[in-house]
């Protein structure tokens, strides 16, 4: 309902006469010509409308094999560098991830993305993903739960992509292409 809406205003005031508005034509200008957008990182942080942003920093926050965000850097970066052998993935990559996994997920009539009962129930989805991948192949077993494997064994020579962003997206799209049925004997055999 657009009274319960809320929306960002500023008031530019000025003077009524023909200096006063160019400056203010100017100020306008000004603003649209040279305004850069979010960073995509930034976007995630801050933004309080998107539920893939609040649920990607619920994700990181809360998820418990991600050792309260300590795995998830947080770069702007789409990959991460090659020789980080202390980062799972990234905030973008999460996100990305997050928005992959949105199409799981559809917001009822009536409400807004924002409202915590959708946080809640998106976020559970998220959770259960990823318990579904750690739980089913066994060097996410070894790295996430029992910890007998560390990040630089599983990255050396770069030849296991299941523990790069780039695998970690990979799973996600695979997942939601498969019919439910078959979704965890795929996360078996990868």
């Amino acid at each position: 309902m657009i009274a319960d809406d809320q929306y960002s205003i500023i008031f530019v005031a000025h003077i009524d006469n023909r200096e006063g508005m160019k400056r203010t034509r100017k100020l306008f200008s000004d603003i649209n010509k040279n305004a850069k957008p979010v960073a995509k990182r930034d976007k995630i942080i801050i933004d309080e409308q998107e539920i893939a942003a609040i649920v990607t920093r619920r994700v990181y926050a809360e998820y418990e094999h991600f050792n309260n965000g300590a795995l998830i850097i947080l770069s702007e970066e789409t990959n991460l560098s090659s020789d980080d052998t202390t980062h799972y993935t990234n905030i973008t990559n999460l996100y990305d991830v997050v928005k992959i996994l949105q199409s799981l997920f559809k917001i009822p009539k009536g409400t807004n993305e924002w409202d915590e009962d959708n946080i809640i129930n998106f976020k559970a989805i998220v959770f259960d993903f990823l318990n579904t991948i750690i739980g089913c192949k066994q060097e996410y077993k070894e790295f996430f739960i029992s910890k007998t494997k560390s990040l630089s064994d599983l990255r050396q020579n770069n030849a296991y992509l299941l523990f790069r962003p780039v695998g970690f997206t990979m799973i996600a799209k695979y997942m939601l292409s498969l019919p439910k049925e078959t979704n965890l004997i795929f996360l078996r055999i990868i």
